[in-house]
């Protein structure tokens, strides 16, 4: 309600957060500071400029397995969807299917239950991983070389993942959400919200075909960086206007 009603500019991260800011005033109809501006600004991920680094034991004993893994990144949150990512492999371990879920993020938010699941799954250190404090130099190389990331949240300001996946030249399976339609386009494979079932059948189809990317266009650090200065510059030159 302070930024509604104090804010001279407000930058979002998506134009799905852009349109969930208008519709939060309209649907409550706030007064808001006169003249406010929204404008969006897309992140960015870049790990170019990292130290190429051997994989560490925990990595190898991931990438190096005779089983394809499926990567998962975010803190351990209810809408990051890890819950339902292991549902999924659930479905797929029970039909005999031998791939491997690596979940990587700190414990977040309500997921006291969920991080016992992980703890206590018997898949887990054979094909469950969860690796709760991964380096970035860990976390590249997972990427590198995941038979594809998934993005299985419900909610979402952006999907950082998604970006960081196509800088690894990795598939991505994703929720069917806005903000992931907006940054992923056509070059994601999407399955139904909330239904381990329809991630399944995402999974069985990768599995089934080739490990390819498609193309996403995909911002560096620096060039996310300089659109926000261009913003914040812009909105300094129209408020010493006025």
């Amino acid at each position: 309600e302070r930024v509604i009603l104090r804010a001279d500019h407000v930058v979002a991260i998506s134009h799905a957060v852009a349109r969930a800011y208008e519709n939060y005033c309209a649907e409550r109809r706030c007064l808001r500071k006169d003249g406010q501006t929204l404008r969006v600004w897309w992140l960015g991920a870049d790990f170019s400029n990292d130290r190429q680094s051997p994989p560490t034991k925990r990595v190898r004993a991931i990438s190096e397995a005779s089983r394809p893994f499926f990567l998962s990144v975010g803190t351990l949150a209810p809408n990051k969807g890890q819950a339902l990512c292991l549902a999924a492999f659930d479905k797929l371990w029970a039909e005999g299917v031998d791939a491997t879920l690596t979940i990587v993020g700190r414990p977040g938010w309500n997921t006291t239950a969920l991080e016992r699941r992980l703890r206590e799954h018997p898949e887990h250190g054979r094909r469950l991983f969860w690796l709760s404090d991964a380096s970035d130099a860990e976390l590249q190389s997972l990427y590198k070389s995941a038979r594809a990331v998934i993005c299985a949240s419900y909610a979402e300001g952006f999907g950082l993942p998604l970006i960081e996946a196509a800088h690894a030249g990795v598939p991505i399976i994703a929720s069917d959400i806005d903000i992931f339609h907006e940054v992923g386009g056509d070059s994601v494979s999407y399955f139904d919200v909330l239904d381990p079932e329809s991630l399944k059948q995402r999974i069985m189809e990768t599995l089934a075909s080739e490990r390819r990317a498609h193309p996403l266009p995909v911002l560096s650090w620096k060039e996310s960086t300089q659109r926000l200065l261009d913003i914040v510059a812009g909105a300094h030159v129209r408020d010493a206007a006025l």
